[in-house]
């Protein structure tokens, strides 16, 4: 007896796109854990904003999968490779502007240890007493000629521990916001590369059935 079979097209492109979601997760993650470990902020609970930020991520572009799965049109494949090389510039954009933003205010502390042995502390925007107090110095020799960072925080002596507070907060959303971005730049980049890989058009209209196709053993029995 005859099994019938499903064509496996629309499945093996389904399965593709959701592999490249997944990718584009698990590489920004390990960028996050590797080579751009020093872009993490020194917060509780980085890693769970990073984690929070992947799963959503992961949700949306499984909801995009259903449109993109579909067979797109050339106009459209021009609009999906724009939409790639934009999301492409707004990384590189955020990735430098975040960058820029970490270099200035967390700093290693003790300055004169190994960085192994140090730790980053995140500083809020200097007051008018801490700018003379830190003249001619770095953040990390004036937080340890006045004491030490506890010291300088409870005491406020360089900058408000409000103004710390709030530099926490946008550096984490910075954080998610540049995690987001990247993962969705990865993804739309995939899939674009993905659709324009030469002979799948050609597998697309091979999965077709011919419109001259005999009825099989079956139809054809009363």
């Amino acid at each position: 007896m005859a099994t019938e079979t499903r064509p496996a097209g629309s499945f093996d492109s389904l399965v593709a796109i959701v592999a490249s979601a997944a990718a584009a997760v698990g590489a920004t993650l390990a960028l996050f854990h590797s080579f751009l470990s020093d872009l993490v902020p020194p917060i509780e609970g980085a890693q769970l904003s990073i984690g929070m930020v992947s799963f959503g991520t992961t949700v949306v572009l499984l909801a995009l999968s259903l449109l993109i799965r579909k067979r797109l049109s050339s106009a459209r494949q021009r609009w999906l490779a724009m939409l790639a090389l934009v999301l492409l510039a707004a990384a590189f954009w955020a990735f430098f502007t975040y960058r820029d933003v970490v270099r200035t205010y967390v700093f290693a502390y003790p300055a004169e240890l190994k960085p192994e042995k140090q730790t980053r502390y995140i500083r809020g925007e200097l007051h008018e007493m801490g700018e003379k107090r830190s003249k001619g110095m770095s953040i990390a020799e004036a937080v340890k000629m006045f004491g030490g960072p506890q010291l300088v925080v409870s005491r406020e002596l360089l900058w408000e521990e409000s103004a710390q507070q709030a530099m926490t907060g946008r550096l984490e959303r910075w954080y998610m916001f540049l995690s987001m971005l990247l993962t969705t730049a990865l993804y739309v980049v995939a899939i674009t590369v993905w659709r324009a890989l030469p002979g799948r058009a050609r597998a697309a209209s091979a999965r077709k059935p011919s419109p001259a196709a005999p009825p099989s053993p079956q139809e054809e029995q009363p």
